[in-house]
């Protein structure tokens, strides 16, 4: 009947999002049925490959770096955009803005 009972609380435990506690019965029982074994084979196979993928990433990246495809060729020179898309406000915008508030600044200052 213990076997009934861990499925229910593992079970439970999955749908909600849970943890469980195994006590040191419930782990015997998880040995007798195999699952330690399981757990163990898994693991296995999941760091073999992951080395796999350690190696073929080191590879690739062995077999990229082999020097540089391009012209010996002068590149132009790149284009700066000037405009208020460039992050700057121009500086006649800017003197108007500092005008305005030190216009309101000194109405406020009088009242």
């Amino acid at each position: 009947m213990h076997i009934v009972e861990l499925d229910r609380r593992v079970s439970r435990a999955s749908m909600n999002g849970r943890g469980v506690d195994l006590t040191a019965t419930d782990l015997d029982l998880l040995v007798s049925l195999g699952l330690i074994a399981m757990l163990h084979t898994a693991k296995t196979e999941y760091l073999g490959e992951q080395a796999r993928c350690r190696h073929a990433r080191a590879h690739s990246i062995a077999e990229a770096n082999t020097g540089s495809t391009s012209s010996a060729g002068k590149t132009d020179r790149s284009v700066r955009a000037a405009g208020t898309s460039s992050g700057t406000i121009p500086t006649r915008d800017a003197k108007q803005a500092r005008q305005r508030v030190q216009r309101k600044t000194k109405l406020q200052s009088a009242r």
